[in-house]
């Protein structure tokens, strides 16, 4: 087995994962951003709230709302 490569793919997995946050967070702080909010679901209906997304026709986010 090969561990320098696993590891090589691990940073440059983490590299992108960082480089992907630093845009997003540009984006975001570069002026007001509408968020389509397609469902909310309480966090009892974390299942119904997968099962929304894996449906595929949905227009916006799906979020599960912990405090609920």
């Amino acid at each position: 087995m090969h561990h320098g490569a696993n590891a090589g793919a691990v940073r440059a997995a983490a590299a992108a994962a960082r480089a992907a946050q630093i845009d997003i967070s540009k984006w975001l702080a570069s002026g007001t951003r509408v968020h389509n909010i397609a469902a909310q679901f309480p966090l009892s209906d974390t299942a119904q709230a997968h099962l929304a997304v894996e449906k595929g026709d949905k227009l916006g986010t799906v979020i599960v709302d912990c405090a609920r």
